[in-house]
């Protein structure tokens, strides 16, 4: 599966991480997801986390430093439930 969205900064966590709004009507559950994800070339394991009707992915240092992108950019998020 595939969606777009700007990286962003989790105002409960202070995460950087991406926000997916349609995720509960496309995954078909409002808890947590586990996944393998692609951003511009770089794979890793995930977990997309519940929070308030959406799901949000995390994204930590290492990843945001292998995408090269950061807080505001725009990025295809590639993915496989695992």
């Amino acid at each position: 599966m595939k969606f777009t969205e700007v990286i962003t900064r989790d105002t409960t966590s202070n995460w950087k991480c991406v926000i997916w709004k349609d995720s509960v009507t496309i995954l078909g559950t409002g808890k947590s997801v586990k996944v393998i994800a692609k951003i511009n070339g770089y794979e890793f394991q995930a977990t997309f986390l519940p929070t308030g009707g959406m799901h949000m992915l995390p994204l930590n240092a290492k990843v945001i430093k292998a995408i090269n992108h950061d807080i505001g950019d725009t990025v295809e998020i590639d993915f496989t439930t695992i």
